[in-house]
């Protein structure tokens, strides 16, 4: 089970979520090895909706997804941004 997290708890205007992409060239270091080891933990975007959905109700702040187009486009464009909004 999802808890609210230490950064909407203190009241943050946003939360970023990070989806894990293969080749993060335009990321830096830290956002690179980030990506490594979530997709080596099997993070994917469906999982991670799956996760939207658990939380975003629990949460005040609006969860802003962060990503490259590959991922979206692999998903396809439409059906993300449906299942993005349900989430």
């Amino acid at each position: 089970e999802h808890q609210v997290g230490p950064a909407d708890a203190r009241g943050a205007d946003v939360i970023e979520v990070g989806v894990p992409f293969s080749d993060p060239l335009a990321d830096g270091p830290t956002i690179q090895r980030a990506a490594v080891r979530a997709l080596e933990r099997g993070t994917s975007l469906y999982r991670l909706l799956a996760t939207l959905a658990q939380v975003s109700g629990r949460v005040r702040a609006p969860l802003v997804v962060m990503t490259y187009l590959n991922p979206l486009h692999r998903y396809g464009l439409d059906k993300v941004t449906s299942d993005l909004a349900k989430a």
